[in-house]
């Protein structure tokens, strides 16, 4: 067909409706996908952190109206780029399914590994269901990854989960955590605890570059059942706790 208008582009602005498909897709290619200048710290946090993998199922509802994208190039071309979403919540309404993933989050602790992941995304933000998946070859349950305001600056990232297992597999998050403290005694026996613990753990990142540990937010509460310390007393071993914090 044959569109005729009286004014050019910019000034010509069009209205979009549009349903995107997309299967079978390398997980690694997904970047290419995304919409970059949606927010560039995002993009480059996801397509860097979730790797591998397959993206078995993609659809996505588009609506733009005229004033959207008018907005979307004035934010575009602001030299101050405002935090304020410049299109509804409304116009973008996208599902991504992606099947054994590996997801990275802060450098030096453990990637979840086979991860099976539907991430929503909206014309604000972006919400991942972490439906299975493995810390140390531990299974976590009920974990989310969430980006509240795609195109905030200072954009943090909500990491949160349940976990269940062998004492020993917090040990390599608390060897981060201590990274910068001299070994002693104590921190040895730490090291080398045994039993059962479960908890939930929530995690506020700021996506910066040169992160470090202090900046991140971390609640931790964990239950630890028939705990051994070995060493912790002069030598001798604590044995038989039931803690919580």
């Amino acid at each position: 067909g044959i569109m005729h208008n009286s004014k050019a582009w910019p000034e010509f602005l069009p209205s979009i409706e549009t349903t995107a498909y997309i299967s079978n897709l390398d997980a690694n290619e997904l970047g290419s996908y995304w919409p970059y200048n949606m927010n560039n710290i995002a993009w480059e946090w996801v397509t860097n952190n979730i790797r591998d993998g397959i993206v078995k199922e993609a659809k996505g509802i588009f609506k733009f109206s005229a004033e959207d994208i008018s907005n979307i190039i004035k934010r575009e071309k602001s030299p101050e780029k405002p935090n304020e979403p410049p299109i509804p919540d409304s116009a973008i309404d996208a599902t991504i399914n992606i099947e054994n993933a590996k997801l990275s989050y802060v450098e030096h602790f453990p990637n979840v590994n086979n991860v099976n992941t539907s991430v929503h995304f909206t014309g604000h933000a972006m919400d991942a269901t972490v439906e299975s998946g493995a810390i140390l070859n531990k299974k976590i349950n009920n974990a989310r990854v969430k980006f509240n305001n795609l195109w905030h600056h200072n954009l943090p990232i909500s990491i949160s989960g349940d976990f269940k297992g062998n004492a020993q597999d917090l040990v390599p998050f608390l060897k981060t955590s201590y990274m910068e403290k001299p070994n002693s005694e104590e921190l040895a026996s730490i090291y080398n605890i045994s039993g059962e613990v479960s908890g939930n753990i929530d995690l506020t990142i700021p996506i910066i570059s040169n992160l470090k540990y202090d900046d991140i937010d971390i609640k931790i509460a964990a239950d630890f059942r028939n705990v051994i310390l070995p060493g912790l007393l002069n030598g001798k071993n604590v044995s038989g706790i039931n803690l919580a914090f």
